[in-house]
Formats: C-alpha cells, sequence, structure tokens
C-alpha cells in the first residue's frame, strides 16, 4: 500500500467511524437496541480496518527511522572523509572542524527531510493506534449500555 493511498483510508475510516459513533448514540438514546448492535457490529469492522492501516503506518514509520539512521551513519563516515582529505594540507584541529562544517552543509537538508518524514509518519502511527483503544473503550461501553437495554426490555 502506498502512503497516500494509506493516508486517504485512514481518513475515511476516521470519518466513517465519527459517522457510526454518533448512530451509535442516537440508537443508545432512542433505546433503540437493534440498531445499537448493529451500529457497534460496523464499528467493530472499522476499528479493524483502522488496525490494518495502523499496522502499515507503523511499518512506513519504522523504515522511515532506520532511513535516518543510515544518514546520520553516513554524515559521520562523511565527516571522517573530509578530516582525512582536509588533514593533508591543513593541521588535525582546523580539518576536523572543516569537516563538520562542510559535512554538515551537504547533508542538514537530506537529514531534515528523512526526520521529518519519519515524524510524520511515526505521529500517525501514533494517532491510529490511539484511535483504535478509544474505539474498543468506546465500544465496549456501548455493549454495556446495549445488555442494560435488552435487560430493560425482558
Amino acid at each position: 500500500m502506498k502512503e497516500d493511498e494509506l493516508s486517504e483510508s485512514i481518513e475515511k475510516l476516521i470519518t466513517l467511524a465519527r459517522k457510526k459513533q454518533d448512530e451509535a448514540e442516537v440508537a443508545s438514546k432512542a433505546n433503540d437496541d437493534e440498531n445499537l448492535s448493529l451500529t457497534l457490529t460496523a464499528l467493530a469492522m472499522v476499528n479493524t480496518s483502522l488496525g490494518k492501516r495502523g499496522a502499515w503506518a507503523t511499518y512506513i514509520a519504522r523504515n522511515a527511522e532506520q532511513v535516518v539512521k543510515v544518514m546520520r551513519e553516513e554524515y559521520k563516515i562523511r565527516i571522517s572523509e573530509l578530516t582525512l582529505d582536509y588533514s593533508q594540507t591543513q593541521p588535525v584541529g582546523r580539518s576536523e572542524h572543516q569537516a563538520k562544517v562542510d559535512a554538515y552543509k551537504e547533508y542538514k537538508d537530506k537529514v531534515k527531510e528523512a526526520f521529518d518524514a519519519w515524524s510524520t509518519a511515526q505521529q500517525i502511527a501514533d494517532e491510529i493506534e490511539s484511535l483504535g483503544y478509544r474505539l474498543d473503550s468506546y465500544i465496549k461501553m456501548c455493549q454495556s449500555r446495549l445488555s442494560l437495554m435488552k435487560t430493560e426490555k425482558k
């Protein structure tokens, strides 16, 4: 699944979850156990789909984190390479500082872009996980309400 498709799918599921929660509230207030039951089933399916998308988001975030780690290592290696090159013509202390400055200029935008992608992917994964827990808690509360409604009918 591509990132854009994943993002679009998550947005649709979040909207659907809100809609189903509203429907559950209406059914609960109306003491309509049949519609509440059906709505909870639909909400559980939405939550399952969100869980699947959340796993993909976590996968993407994990891979993005690896990219950042690799880039940081490449940055350190580049500093070493430049230091060795500069030490041929400059004092070692100066060559180390010059290498850090030049490597920073070379890598700062790349590392920032990779970090931003990782951070965004991780935030999306965290939001989906949180929403899954909240929906699960909401479903459990509604199930309790549904049990009370059915008991009252008997």
